[in-house]
């Protein structure tokens, strides 16, 4: 049974001037401009994916975006390619009309694949239906009859609330430092007490793991993993004992590696 939610009663006529949709208001073939500012530091300048099966629906939508300052591309839902361009956009519009048989299956795979912000048009939905696509990942549900004033606003508030959520995430760390050894993840170059340090790919990437947890004890296996790419045991049994003594020797005097029997190594905090 087709699901409601992706009904093939999602037509472009909800969004036509003459009718109650997103066109209303407006002498046919003119959509009035939308106030207010696209959002600049969005993902391919507001690039807005519009997954819309029937064609002049699509039309419409992508020309009130375009109107509202957004950079609107429209697809099919079944296309090939719709995983990858909604990866690459800053917010999908998905009504599946002729997909009703796989419409919520659908929308569960652009979750899984991504997340970027998704709203869903449905031509009509009860409660239960809209807490089932909002439960498999769509971030607003509306139905197709919206005016198109409210359709942008919706828009702009999600692509708000994810720029407001990229912006207090945590930056990923750029530099580690224990004591007076310093090290820039982004150059991969390290330093003690100001002096640079050469350092080959494995000894750097041993050191890395060292700074990343000072004064707690590393398995053979936790730092070979790190700096080899494989466990102790596949590294030989000297290689690792090696690519420490000689990280040891370019650290200088009172090295911070402290040697843990039958354990693995420590870095002094």
């Amino acid at each position: 049974m087709p699901h409601p939610a992706f009904s093939p009663r999602i037509t472009a006529r909800a969004f036509t001037a003459d009718g109650p949709g997103l066109g209303g208001g407006a002498r046919p073939g003119a959509l009035p401009p939308i106030p207010g500012p696209a959002l600049a530091a969005l993902p391919m300048r507001g690039r807005i994916l519009v997954a819309v099966a029937d064609p002049a629906l699509a039309a419409r939508l992508v020309r009130l975006l375009r109107l509202a300052g957004f950079q609107a591309v429209p697809r099919l839902p079944q296309d090939p390619a719709l995983l990858a361009e909604a990866a690459a956009s800053a917010l999908v519009l998905l009504g599946a009309a002729g997909l009703a048989d796989g419409g919520m299956a659908l929308l569960a795979t652009l979750r899984r694949a991504t997340a970027v912000p998704l709203i869903l048009l449905a031509a009509q939905a009860t409660e239960a239906e809209f807490v089932l696509a909002l439960e498999q990942g769509a971030d607003d549900c509306m139905l197709a009859e919206t005016r198109q004033r409210e359709l942008v606003a919706r828009i702009r508030a999600l692509l708000r609330r994810t720029a407001r959520a990229a912006a207090a995430a945590p930056r990923p760390v750029e530099e580690l430092a224990v004591g007076d050894v310093r090290l820039s993840l982004r150059l991969r170059r390290a330093w003690r007490a100001g002096r640079a340090l050469s350092l080959t790919t494995a000894e750097f990437d041993l050191l890395t793991c060292f700074l990343r947890s000072p004064g707690i004890p590393l398995s053979r296996d936790v730092l070979a993993q790190a700096a080899l790419g494989v466990a102790a045991v596949e590294a030989g049994p000297r290689n690792l004992d090696n690519l420490v003594s000689k990280l040891r020797r370019k650290l200088g005097p009172e090295d911070p590696i402290r040697t843990l029997r039958n354990t693995g190594y420590l870095y002094a905090a």
